[in-house]
């Protein structure tokens, strides 16, 4: 997911499809400019890389898919920190 910052400011905010991918197993890259930052645990659960850099985005897939069962394994692993009685208990935290 490469979104980026557009023009007016306006910016991805999270990336909710990809803690829904990462529950799957399916690790992700994702753009290191946005709030997409919150969904990816670079190195762990996926790879932030420039939305435009095209030498890391290719890199980012080489390297996933040369480690895959261990990316995809620690991909769910993140992905379970997001249910919505962990992300409510961090709100009551918070508050």
């Amino acid at each position: 997911m490469l979104s980026e910052r557009q023009a007016d400011g306006d910016v991805e905010g999270f990336g909710i499809a990809i803690l829904e991918a990462n529950h799957l197993g399916l690790p992700a890259i994702g753009a290191n400019d946005s709030g997409i930052t919150d969904a990816i645990q670079d190195g762990y659960s996926g790879r932030l890389v420039g939305p435009h850099d095209t030498t890391g985005i290719a890199d980012a897939v080489e390297e996933i898919m040369q480690d895959y069962p261990v990316y995809a394994a620690r991909a769910k692993t993140w992905a379970g920190g997001f249910t919505w009685e962990k992300v409510i208990e961090r709100y009551l935290e918070v508050l």
